[in-house]
């Protein structure tokens, strides 16, 4: 049993001499960083994508066979230019008809007209009875409405012709075409989707809890997949009043200084500058121990480690503002390793 005790105490005594030399003798390797004073930007971060303000669906109201095209995907045209045309025999016809029934109707209107005048000559000499003129003029009535209407028909098939043709609203692109020559079109058929170029914007997706810093007129620095190697400078132009209960995220349009070509659709990501401060006490976000409740750096002192609680601030990138807790030109460790202790020893 003696030699039993014997060799557990030696255990302890060999344990015991280990974390002697481990704390007396031997030093952990650390990389360290300096607190120093810079300048920190706070960015939202947010993906987006391209649209266009002045967006419109053209529909062919009246229908018919499509015998003119005058745009393909990707034209650039003018405001009035003309897209489309549909057969216009049929309401020419019926035009031609109208304004021949309107010609008739206006003869016939004359020739009652003279009637009635000539009647009342003779009724103010008492030469023909009242219910004669009363005929007379009921007819001359009856031939004024009828022309009239004949005239508000001939208006209608008009614009029943104007219907047969689409034109630019406005000067655009055509980004969508779904009709050809020779298609047959049911009344309001969509055949077009243009946009106007210079009302390009950028739709970006920004997390709700980030919106209330968000504000009109703040800049930011957009990017776009197409376009990897860069990055355009844009101002938030509109803030939309909903948040989607699905994904958390409100609409924030922005538009482009200095935009390169663009197509809907393109994805983007954009940084939108929220503040800057200047001046500050920076230090990697790497030096950051996070524990319950509090956060701290080691400080290193003198060859030691000295945990060290920090309030911080915004946080852009790989740094960190520190608010309270160290001071410039203090030594941190860069990365700490789970195994650091206060007090430890360490070489760098």
């Amino acid at each position: 049993m003696k030699l039993k005790y014997i060799l557990v105490l030696a255990g302890v005594m060999l344990l015991s001499a280990y974390a002697a030399y481990r704390i007396f003798f031997v030093y952990e390797k650390v990389v360290s960083a300096v607190v120093t004073r810079g300048t920190l930007v706070s960015l939202i971060y947010a993906t987006g994508k391209v649209s266009a303000d002045d967006i419109a669906i053209l529909r062919c109201e009246s229908g018919g066979d499509v015998t003119f095209l005058g745009a393909r995907e990707g034209a650039s045209v003018r405001k009035g230019a003309l897209l489309l045309s549909s057969d216009k025999s049929e309401i020419a016809l019926k035009i031609n008809q109208a304004e021949n029934e309107i010609r008739a109707a206006d003869v016939d209107v004359q020739n009652k007209k003279t009637e009635t005048d000539r009647l009342g000559s003779l009724l103010r000499e008492h030469s023909i009875p009242q219910k004669d003129f009363d005929t007379a003029k009921r007819d001359f009535d009856l031939a004024q409405i009828m022309l009239d209407r004949r005239r508000i028909m001939l208006d209608q098939e008009k614009k029943n012709l104007s219907k047969r043709a689409i034109t630019a609203p406005f000067d655009c692109l055509v980004y969508s075409v779904s009709v050809n020559v020779g298609d047959y079109l049911p009344p309001n058929t969509e055949c077009f989707r243009v946009l106007a170029p210079r009302s390009m914007v950028v739709e970006a997706q920004v997390d709700e809890q980030d919106l209330a810093k968000v504000t009109v007129g703040l800049h930011a620095r957009v990017a776009f997949d197409a376009y990897p190697e860069k990055k355009y400078d844009a101002v938030v132009v509109r803030i939309v009043p909903q948040t989607d209960e699905a994904t958390k995220t409100s609409k924030v349009f922005l538009t482009l200084s200095a935009p390169p070509h663009l197509n809907i659709g393109m994805t983007a990501t954009v940084n939108i500058i929220a503040g800057e401060k200047n001046g500050i006490l920076i230090l990697p976000k790497s030096a950051i121990v996070n524990k319950t409740n509090k956060q701290c750096v080691f400080r290193i002192v003198d060859g030691s480690l000295a945990e060290t609680d920090v309030t911080l601030g915004i946080i852009e990138g790989n740094y960190v503002e520190v608010l309270s807790g160290i001071g410039q030109d203090m030594q941190v460790v860069r990365e700490p390793r789970a195994a650091l202790k206060d007090k430890m020893k360490v070489a760098l």
